[in-house]
């Protein structure tokens, strides 16, 4: 039989019968000396169990408790059976409030209940606070054991203190499936886990980064009925982030949204970078564009990885959205620095897809970065031009041209502002629309030559653009107007593209005047000179001429490149000369270039198929 009342009994009058009648069936106190603490208890099947891990340290287990006789006071009520006459309150942990007895051991009826909870929540929380967290779940065993007076049974599970407790075990290093399994018994303690039973399940998922828990919590959070809360959401993204698994992070991301919460800037930047590695760019750039909205936004380092993502996958809005989030002026770092070839590969993106806006800020970007000390590249001025002539600014271009003219008016490569290599984009711009764009690009820079100085170079891309279209006459026309109309003197790239001009339409007296012409002025005839005269002969079909012109060039000390070569040996096998084609073989040898496949070897390699 239980030693304790029941519950709906009501203490006896205080008479000598009634008295009497208790001691009977009291057992005697030696029975009581040497038995263990768990006699004095209910019985099993009063409450619900205990969760396990809430069970007594087999370390901190105190000896039993030896109970001594107290006088007792005048007036007072009869004692309770369900307490020995000799008791001894025995301080168990540091802090905790020693309960109260009647006369002969008899219980005190607290004047307030929840003032008693609260009290024993306090030292749990003062003792976690002080890293003593098993004497923190001692003071919850001995609460859950502990009779309530007024109802004769043991306290009811509070979630308050069950949480305090939860916390303490998740501080002794508790695995987050055990946490997961004391959540599981609240339904068997007739409780409903709260808001800070998932603030620490959570704050134990995060140390433990377990996919598969975590997934089992918010199946738990959502039976439950508890609202989500970001910083939960949070502890979600930055684990599937780091697991680069984007398609999970992206689900709880949608679980945010649906709840009007944002991700904080850490993991809004870990999951940047996490789409970026994993190949999801685009879904970064959404990411971005939806924090950006509550002015959230990822770190540098980040912003960094998208714009280099959406370079890799030529998508210019994307590198546009990164560089604008990134140098933000009202959110903007101190002398924010990003390297030149960060900036070269975005204005390659430019160029390829003809974005003027991107061009304008990458450049702007790089200016603030290089702070004066020093001039962009000639490659980044090349791509910066580039880009605009691919957007169909010509004006914009022949600014970027002028400035490179300006900046780099000394520099000795002679290639740099050669039609035929480094500006052949600016060329052609200029002849992709025929003469209507060409007419349309002299008056254009007519106009600007009224205002100011025009640089002689995109006169020359002109000429070349002229070329191009095999109009010789308005290429001749054109060279004319440099010393005429514009007031400039021409210079080497200048004859040349009017040399290939001549060249091309077989005029080779014309093309030898122009060399001559360059001779007398005093300039000095380059490499790609005397290949466009080689050119013109082998076009006009002179092999002898082209000959001469190539044994010039050894004698000077040029090396020839492996495409001339090829040209004239070409031209020696179709007018039959084997004897120059030997001598064009045994060049290429020395040379140690490949000999190759003519296109006559591989027209041969097809016949001997059939």
């Amino acid at each position: 039989a239980s030693l304790l009342p029941s519950p709906s009994s009501s203490p006896l009058p205080a008479t000598q019968t009634n008295v009497e009648q208790q001691q009977q069936q009291q057992p005697p106190l030696s029975q009581y000396q040497d038995a263990p603490s768990s006699q004095f208890q209910a019985a099993p099947t009063a409450s619900p169990p205990r969760p396990p891990i809430f069970q007594r340290p087999s370390s901190a287990l105190p000896s039993p408790p030896q109970y001594q006789s107290v006088s007792k006071a005048p007036g007072a009520a009869p004692s309770d059976p369900s307490v020995p006459s000799n008791s001894n309150a025995l301080s168990v942990v540091p802090g905790m409030a020693l309960p109260s007895f009647r006369a002969q051991g008899a219980w005190v009826p607290s004047a307030d209940y929840k003032a008693r909870r609260k009290e024993v929540y306090n030292n749990m929380v003062k003792l976690i606070g002080d890293s003593k967290c098993t004497e923190a779940l001692q003071i919850y065993h001995d609460w859950s054991q502990e009779i309530n007076p007024e109802t004769g049974e043991k306290n009811e599970p509070w979630i308050v203190i069950w949480n305090a407790a939860l916390l303490a075990q998740r501080l002794l290093g508790a695995s987050i499936n055990e946490l997961l399994k004391q959540v599981d018994t609240l339904k068997d303690l007739g409780l409903v886990p709260n808001r800070n039973t998932f603030t620490v399940m959570f704050h134990a998922i995060s140390a433990s980064r377990d996919c598969q828990a975590l997934e089992q919590l918010f199946s738990r959070l959502m039976e439950s009925g508890v609202q989500v809360e970001a910083e939960w959401c949070n502890v979600a993204i930055s684990i599937y982030a780091a697991e680069r698994s984007v398609g999970q992070a992206m689900k709880y991301v949608q679980l945010m949204a649906a709840n009007g919460l944002y991700p904080n800037e850490f993991v809004l930047s870990v999951l940047v970078t996490a789409c970026v590695r994993s190949g999801h760019t685009n879904t970064g750039l959404a990411i971005v564009t939806w924090c950006k909205e509550k002015n959230i936004f990822p770190s540098f380092p980040s912003l960094g990885d998208l714009v280099q993502g959406c370079v890799q996958s030529d998508n210019s809005e994307g590198a546009l959205l990164g560089l604008e989030v990134a140098f933000d002026k009202q959110r903007e770092r101190a002398n924010p620095i990003v390297d030149e070839g960060t900036v070269l590969a975005v204005l390659g993106v430019a160029a390829r897809n003809g974005d003027l806006a991107l061009a304008m800020k990458a450049w702007d970007i790089l200016c603030r970065s290089l702070q004066n000390i020093r001039p962009p590249s000639t490659s980044s001025f090349i791509a910066r031009l580039h880009a605009f002539v691919a957007a169909g600014d010509l004006n914009m271009a022949l600014l970027a041209l002028r400035d490179m003219e300006i900046t780099y008016s000394a520099e000795k490569d002679k290639d740099l502002f050669s039609p035929f290599s480094s500006l052949r984009s600016f060329v052609l711009g200029c002849s992709r629309g025929g003469f209507a764009a060409l007419d349309a690009a002299y008056f254009k820079m007519e106009e600007m030559a009224a205002t100011q100085k025009l640089p002689l170079s995109a006169i020359n891309c002109l000429i070349l653009g002229c070329s191009n279209i095999w109009d010789v006459d308005r290429a001749y026309q054109t060279f004319e107007a440099i010393g005429s109309v514009f007031g400039l003197l021409p210079n080497v790239h200048s004859c040349n593209a009017l040399i290939d001009g001549f060249g091309k339409m077989r005029k080779i007296q014309d093309a030898l005047k122009v060399y001559d012409y360059m001779v007398d002025s005093g300039m000095q005839p380059d490499y790609r000179s005397y290949c466009l005269l080689i050119n013109a002969h082998v076009v006009n079909r002179d092999i002898r001429s082209a000959m001469e012109v190539l044994d010039y060039m050894v004698e000077s000390g040029y090396t020839i490149d492996k495409e001339t070569l090829f040209k004239i040996r070409r031209r020696c096998i179709r007018e039959f000369d084997d004897e120059q084609a030997h001598r064009i073989l045994n060049m290429t040898r020395k040379f140690a270039y490949s000999v190759g496949l003519l296109g006559e070897d591989r027209k041969n390699i097809l016949f001997q198929l059939f």
